[in-house]
């Protein structure tokens, strides 16, 4: 399963080109949840990103993260209007500039000739009070939501979903220039 171009029979998706934008849809997101152990503290972290874009007159749509740190009880969120200079079509490709900040990516990794690394990424994302650096190589076929990928969002709406439910993960968390 681990190969691009990916499809499981009977479902609407196809990887890694449904990973990426759909230039018709007015409204997409990209999410990921994470909880890990931090290997030099022990401490339990949760992260939680989100990637929309809505396009307004002057962004291009918006971002949230929130950070925590489960040991301590610190949690952090942000959420801050974002342009996106990189959104790709063929693949997960998302470089994003919040209003405040530096330049965020969540990318697909390539290998060194530049081909796609089947359902591996790098994501790098900062806010006032944590950042994420860490890359993601999944252990499970991702799992289609609806078994096709298609349900309806109330009466006129609709989306195609998809979840990756186990991830390998490792990196760097800091929160409040604490590793």
């Amino acid at each position: 399963w681990k190969v691009y171009s990916y499809h499981q029979d009977e479902t609407l998706l196809y990887f890694p080109a449904d990973e990426g934008r759909h230039p018709a849809e007015s409204v997409e997101w990209w999410y990921t949840v994470a909880h890990v152990t931090g290997d030099s503290t022990g401490h339990d972290y949760s992260y939680m990103l989100t990637y929309f874009s809505y396009d307004t007159l002057i962004f291009d749509g918006f971002r949230i993260f929130n950070i925590a740190n489960e040991t301590t009880g610190e949690f952090f969120e942000e959420t801050m209007p974002t342009l996106y200079p990189l959104l790709e079509e063929t693949h997960l490709g998302i470089n994003a500039t919040p209003l405040i900040g530096a330049g965020e990516e969540w990318i697909t990794l390539t290998d060194s000739v530049g081909n796609l690394k089947p359902f591996q990424y790098h994501i790098s994302a900062a806010s006032a009070y944590g950042a994420i650096d860490v890359d993601y190589d999944a252990i499970k076929p991702p799992l289609i939501v609806g078994d096709s990928g298609f349900f309806y969002q109330g009466q006129s709406s609709f989306t195609y979903y998809y979840s990756q439910t186990e991830l390998n993960v490792t990196g760097t968390i800091t929160i409040n220039d604490s590793l």
